[in-house]
């Protein structure tokens, strides 16, 4: 098989302000840099509003004393506390420095255990710098499989791949299938979902989250977030149907029951896409009010690896490079009982 773009390369993981830049190849993962990371997470100072479990009691330890930036903090944690919205609830605070983080600076309610939500991405980023580092840039290849005609899409996980817009990065594609010489697709266009397990949602997430754009289905081929757009006429009174008129970009295949309302004046967005991973049908409930300042909502992608592959395919074909078969995924084809395996690669 012939790597049409060998060192192709997308976004990375850290913004940089840059679009592209020389790839690195990832080594293995020492058991020591792997302990570094932890403990350098652990010292950092961040806000924490998660406790895993039950804590033991431990000797109290001497607090540092007040500055006008922390005692400001504490004034505005403690005003946060006594607001109406927290009155039936509650939420833990936690600062500290890198070099003492066991002693608090300021703290609220930190012994108590909470969903930590996406206070997570600190500890997530964190890693991802310390163990690929701020240089680290994904790579997406593109193949063509001249035995078969198929050309294939290989997600490694890059977070960001045609994150606002899908030109430049088809463009790019196009352009290193001509000059493989490639004038057709004889096959289909595959998006390769093989870099790591099926499983593309936590098992602890919520139907009232699931559907929408903050909790898309994962996979090793992320396309435009993951995620699109759906949009209403909220012309109507309060409490009518708001209809659906479009969607940015429409995902293939997708059916969308609106069931959506508009909302009273002054109750913003409280609308909800309810739909899982790889789903036919999406159920759009809930209000939108006209002064919440747009006339759309934001769902997660059913299956962004198969939406990649449609994307290209309908690019391709107006571009004049024809694709025969229909864009599928390996998770789908096996799924079907089609077994695929990639092949060797061909002279």
């Amino acid at each position: 098989m012939n790597e049409v773009t060998p060192r192709w390369q997308q976004h990375g993981c850290v913004p940089t302000g840059r679009r592209t830049c020389d790839t690195q190849q990832a080594g293995s993962l020492r058991s020591q840099r792997e302990a570094r990371s932890f403990r350098l997470l652990a010292a950092a100072a961040v806000v924490l509003v998660a406790v895993a479990g039950p804590v033991r009691a431990e000797a109290p330890k001497k607090k540092p004393a007040p500055t006008p930036a922390t005692a400001a903090v504490r004034k505005a944690v403690e005003q946060l506390a006594k607001t109406p919205e927290l009155a039936t609830g509650t939420f833990g605070f936690y600062l500290a420095t890198a070099a003492k983080p066991e002693v608090p600076l300021v703290a609220k309610n930190h012994r108590q255990s909470f969903i930590p939500a996406s206070t997570l991405k600190t500890l997530t980023t964190g890693v991802a710098l310390q163990v690929l580092g701020a240089d680290f840039r994904f790579e997406t290849p593109l193949w063509h499989d001249p035995n078969t005609g198929d050309v294939l899409i290989s997600g490694t996980g890059d977070p960001s791949l045609a994150r606002g817009g899908r030109d430049e990065l088809f463009h790019t594609w196009t352009e290193a299938l001509r000059e493989k010489g490639v004038r057709e697709v004889r096959g289909r266009v595959i998006a390769v979902e093989d870099a790591w397990e099926t499983q593309e949602i936590p098992g602890g997430w919520t139907w009232l989250d699931i559907g929408n754009y903050y909790a898309p289905p994962l996979s090793p081929l992320t396309f435009h977030d993951n995620e699109f757009r759906l949009y209403f006429d909220l012309a109507g009174e309060a409490g009518q149907r708001a209809p659906l008129t479009d969607a940015e970009p429409w995902p293939g295949g997708l059916r969308i029951v609106d069931e959506l309302r508009v909302g009273a004046a002054g109750t913003g967005d409280d609308a909800y896409v309810f739909g899982g991973p790889g789903a036919a049908v999406y159920h759009v409930r809930g209000t939108l009010a006209p002064d919440a300042g747009k006339e759309y909502i934001r769902a997660a992608l059913p299956d962004s690896a198969l939406f990649c592959a449609q994307e290209f395919t309908q690019w391709l074909n107006a571009r004049e490079v024809p694709v025969h078969g229909p864009a599928t995924t390996t998770r789908r084809l096996r799924l079907a009982g089609t077994p695929w395996v990639r092949n060797a690669r061909t002279e």
